[in-house]
């Protein structure tokens, strides 16, 4: 019986029931194979340079998971997170507001963008706060 219990708690973690980190990866991002590399073991979806917009390829992606962490691997300057065929700034969050809050509705609690310069300077903190004010999520860097 234990080893029954064992192995459904498995396919519970394995099938994504419990909340769990996924990785997106933009094709601008500058480290791509090391950003897949450090998340081999979980999910990950690389956005397309197609005519859809990225929040929205992400939205679909998460459709149905229950993700704890939403890693963004994307390219950035200060106040702006760009996207291959998108930028997310605090001057068009309003624009795109839609499909963030979209795409945060699958995300349990942190939006964590890999780079060090996005909420940088009066320009990353507005949009932080923006972004945070929008989504409901802490957006942290790392």
């Amino acid at each position: 019986m234990k080893k029954l219990a064992v192995l459904f708690f498995t396919m519970l973690v394995c099938t994504g029931i419990f909340g769990q980190n996924f990785a997106v990866i933009d094709d601008t991002y500058q480290n791509v194979n090391q950003a897949k590399a450090r998340f081999y073991s979980q999910q990950t979806y690389q956005v397309k340079d197609n005519q859809v917009k990225a929040a929205n390829q992400i939205s679909n992606a998460l459709e149905g998971r229950e993700v704890s962490n939403l890693h963004l691997f994307v390219s950035t300057e200060p106040g702006s997170i760009v996207f291959s065929n998108m930028t997310i700034n605090a001057d068009n969050l309003k624009e795109y507001a839609l499909m963030l809050l979209q795409m945060s509705s699958y995300v349990k609690d942190n939006i964590i963008i890999h780079s060090q310069n996005v909420f940088t300077t009066e320009l990353g903190i507005a949009f932080k706060t923006k972004l945070e004010q929008l989504t409901g999520l802490h957006c942290m860097v790392q």
